[in-house]
């Protein structure tokens, strides 16, 4: 979020009322100081001590500098002057015993706004995350870290995990769907499917991991503090599943101050499909004041569809419903204590899926049975936390629940399955997957020479898979009515995950510093498989197991050469936990038996070596960053499916990745904002097993060599209560092959999308016109709909319902075709 005067004066004054002591002195008191020349946090808590008052700051590091030396009888007003003299940070008397400390803001950079105080304050653009388990300022740590804070995300339209990974360096998500997509970043990729190998990149709402070996669930972006990404492995803090990075979502917490109330409703218009529409609440309520508050949000949102099925004579099949909403409540438990509680819901209705066939009229396919998914989402978590003079603790216990059930067209499927022909037959996937998880770290204050945070964690996890293939009992039995399972299988595991962290940091100097980190962990799994394949009358149980434990390290350089520019450079792992895979059906011809054990694929590791550097110029109005990074990543492991139409998971082989990127921010004022972001990465096989067709000097599949993207933003006064704003944004990406086999691959296009918005402000109102897509790009960009449609069937007419074009690359998932929609918002 960025910390301009409104924000950090109402946040300070809170804290630091409540922080104050009965009876405390007032800053025109004078008192006796004798304080050293010390690193600038101790100073300040030093001096709130001798001088009897309290301090509201921003989080301060070692790297700060030190304070001037004082001593004497001086007043708090004159004390502070001469402590802060020279060390970039000013003060500010927000009563008679509190004082907020404040960086110093840029000269001439005021906001554009007289209209009061708060508006007239000089412009600080300050980025603060906490994705490191503390609070610091982004442009001051050592890693690859992106965020984008809630006016950003407003001002651009972001309400999806999709919309937001195009605005930020190096990530990227597949397009088959909301609740479908698998998050990706630095050109990291196993490949374009999402099943159940784990995720490359661990998805975290607030302090909660959302997501293990399922796609990202696609959670709405509202009420949202801001979105955090760590590019690169974070394989110390975040265990498993932060092979490649971290994808955090920061919610708004409950204000203890005011009541707020805002709700907005918006239509859209899709070329070619029907009209889409949307409604969101939210309303906190401070029920103790100072003490106890409750906030809550609430949405809907309507797709229209525009994929037209010619076979089954239906328009516009991919219409989706979704819904959902958080509830949280904050309570402060004392001077020192607090905790959090909330829940948060959401349902995702799609009626079919988004591809259509290749070779057909764009948007035209021919299926012989719709695809619905159902993707419910609930949790609900509990967060204590305390705060000492010495450090804070944190620890989070959360419950998820995802139950995903998916239709698959596997009328194609059947013939290899069963001796009948092609007959309409939906397979279908049931997947029930309930975490129970706790995470507690204890981290030191920042300030002091050495930061440390240690931790635990652990989570048990039970899943339950149920797989079928059905098709109408009358092709065996013509007076038979109803269905005939032919394949069916459930699959039940169980996960236990343990681990303890720690992260050290030390300044050698005021501008060098080391980090050090270490994970240990250790899981066991344990699953079993009950199949009946009745088109070879097998009928199976069997089982599987797999344990693991290992230690990742990391460590970090960081030269701090002057209070605006950075240099680091950093070693740094990161892991996936193996698993066990479904047994499957078996195709005719495949043999008569099954494996009397479920088949184990093993966990990968990738060592990432990077270098980068942060620049903020002098006035803070702009901001850059770049690194370059070289990644060996080991026993790939990889979901792929044969031409059965079968999901499989086994380890390919050895990577490496050479990539590098860059971000810029410009923002000289509040009215006026410039980002832009770039990466490339070029990704080889260097070692294989050669399954899925993998080979030696083969790039990774499904990664992008280059992205780019840029937004501008301008607000402008129209008159005294009438405000304008306008946006807009350009973002590519490029083509990349689907599968490891390269030569046989179905091609992923690059893609060009630039989308624009025009919003007007009148008191608490606001009305927003947009468009997507402006440029009505139709670049497949995701080359796969249906796994069980693999085999072909030719025809001559394009529009006739039968024709299959002749290809390994059957079907094609486009962009939402060119959209424009309107926005009418309220706030109290």
């Amino acid at each position: 979020m960025r910390i301009n005067g409104k924000t950090a004066s109402a946040a300070v004054l809170l804290a630091c009322c409540l922080a104050a002591p009965p009876g405390a002195a007032t800053a025109s008191d004078t008192s006796h100081f004798e304080i050293e020349a010390m690193p600038l946090a101790e100073a300040l808590a030093s001096f709130a001590r001798q001088a009897g008052i309290s301090i509201g700051r921003p989080p301060l590091s070692y790297r700060d500098g030190k304070a001037h030396a004082l001593n004497g009888d001086l007043t708090v007003e004159e004390g502070l002057t001469q402590l802060l003299q020279g060390t970039g940070f000013t003060f500010e008397v927000v009563s008679p015993s509190v004082v907020r400390v404040f960086r110093e803001p840029a000269r001439e950079k005021t906001a554009p706004k007289p209209a009061t105080k708060a508006q007239s304050e000089p412009f600080v653009q300050e980025i603060m995350v906490s994705s490191l388990r503390r609070t610091d300022n982004l442009q001051k740590l050592p890693y690859g870290i992106s965020a984008i804070g809630a006016s950003t995300q407003q001002q651009l339209g972001l309400k999806t995990t999709n919309a937001a990974a195009r605005r930020i360096a190096g990530m990227h998500a597949t397009t088959q769907g909301d609740g479908q997509n698998k998050v990706m970043v630095r050109g990291l990729s196993d490949g374009a499917f999402s099943g159940r190998a784990q995720s490359l990149v661990s998805t975290y709402f607030d302090n909660t991991r959302l997501t293990y070996n399922a796609p990202d669930p696609s959670l709405r972006l509202v009420d949202v503090e801001r979105i955090e990404v760590l590019r690169g492995p974070q394989g110390t803090l975040y265990g498993s599943g932060a092979l490649t990075g971290l994808y955090r979502v920061v919610t708004k917490k409950p204000n203890l101050a005011e009541t707020e109330l805002s709700t907005s409703a918006g239509l859209a218009w899709t070329k070619g499909g029907t009209a889409s529409r949307d409604i969101s609440g939210i309303v906190n309520v401070p029920l103790v004041e100072d003490q106890m508050a409750i906030r809550a949000a609430a949405y809907f949102e309507h797709e229209g569809g525009y994929i037209d099925d010619l076979r089954l004579g239906l328009d516009n099949v991919n219409q989706a419903d979704t819904y959902g909403g958080r509830l949280s409540a904050h309570l402060n438990l004392g001077p020192n204590w607090h905790l959090l509680a909330g829940v948060t819901l959401q349902e995702n209705d799609r009626d079919d899926s988004n591809y259509y066939d290749v070779g057909r009229t764009f948007t035209k396919r021919g299926n012989y049975v719709q695809e619905p998914r159902e993707d419910s989402f609930s949790q609900v978590y509990a967060t204590l936390g305390a705060d000492y003079g010495w450090g804070t603790l944190e620890t989070t216990f959360s419950w998820t629940d995802r139950n995903i059930d998916a239709t698959f067209d596997g009328s194609l499927a059947v013939p290899k399955l069963v001796l009948i022909d092609v007959v309409a037959s939906p397979f279908t996937m049931n997947r029930d997957i309930a975490t129970t998880s706790n995470e507690t770290h204890l981290s030191s204050k920042t300030g002091g020479r050495l930061e440390w945070t240690i931790g635990s964690f652990w989570s048990k996890r039970n899943e339950r898979i149920n797989s079928n293939l059905a098709i109408p009992a009358s092709v065996i039995w013509p007076d038979e009515e109803g269905d005939l399972d032919i394949y069916t299988e459930d699959l039940t595991s169980t996960l236990k995950e343990a681990a303890l962290f720690g992260e050290v940091t030390y300044f050698l100097t005021e501008k060098l510093a080391v980090t050090g980190g270490f994970r240990w962990f250790d899981y066991r799994e344990r699953a079993s498989s009950d199949l009946v394949d009745l088109g070879l009358f097998l009928f199976a149980q069997t089982d599987g197991e797999q344990k693991k434990s290992g230690v990742t390290p990391k460590a970090v350089l960081a030269y701090h050469h002057t209070k605006d520019l950075m240099l680091y450079a950093q070693v740094a792992e990161g892991y996936r936990l193996g698993g066990i895979n479904l047994a499957g059906p078996t195709p005719i011809g495949g043999g008569e038996t099954v494996a009397t054990e479920l088949t184990n694929y093993k966990s990968d590791a990738l060592t990432n070596y990077e270098v980068g550097y942060k620049y903020q110029s002098p006035d803070k109005a702009l901001t850059t960053s770049a690194a370059v990074y070289v990644a060996l990543w080991r026993r790939i492991q990889s979901q792929q499916f044969s031409f059965e139409g079968l999901p499989d998971i086994d380890n390919v082989g050895n990577a490496r990745v050479i990539g590098a990127e860059f971000e810029l921010a410009y923002r000289p004022a509040y009215d006026f904002e410039v980002r832009a972001h770039l990466s490339a990465s070029d990704s080889e096989l260097t070692d294989t097993t050669a399954r899925f067709g993998a080979e030696v000097g083969t790039p990774l599949p499904a990664a992008p060599k280059f992205s780019a993207g840029a937004s501008v933003y301008k607000e402008f006064s129209l008159s005294n209560d009438l405000r304008a704003s306008v946006s807009a944004d350009y973002s590519y990406e490029g083509g990349a092959d689907l599968l490891f086999e390269s030569d046989f691959s179905p091609e992923m296009d690059g893609y060009h999308l630039v989308n624009a918005r025009l919003s007007l402000q009148k008191n608490n109102w606001s009305l927003t016109v947009y468009g997507n897509n402006l440029i009505g790009d139709k670049s497949n960009v995701f080359a796969f709909g249906n796994p069980l449609s693999l085999e072909v069937i030719e025809g001559e007419d394009p529009d006739d319902p039968n024709f299959v074009i002749v290809s390994t690359g059957l079907h094609a998932t486009p962009l939402r075709p060119r959209t424009f929609g309107v926005e009418l918002g309220w706030r109290f």
